[in-house]
């Protein structure tokens, strides 16, 4: 598990000789960990959206009206996300 101090995150002034290695590896690892939890929430909206459009917008039985309706929810989560 990655842990950091909240100095790793405050901008510092640079050193004449340069950032420090630590310095650099550290915010380094904190990106990675950014990245990678990003991906994972893109990837649990995929599979949320997936299901919420296969099992209410696609399902059988849905009037018109019904069917608009889980349409717009769905265009609406959408548009917020995607912001």
């Amino acid at each position: 598990m990655l842990s950091f101090k909240a100095t790793d995150l405050t901008p510092l002034q640079q050193k004449p000789g340069g950032w420090d290695n630590e310095h650099r590896q550290n915010r380094r690892r904190i990106l990675q960990q950014i990245a990678a939890i990003r991906g994972a929430v893109n990837g649990l909206m995929v599979e949320v959206l997936e299901g919420q459009i296969r099992e209410h917008v696609a399902a059988g039985g849905l009037t018109a009206e019904e069917r608009e309706q889980e349409v717009n929810q769905v265009a609406a989560v959408l548009r917020s996300y995607l912001k």
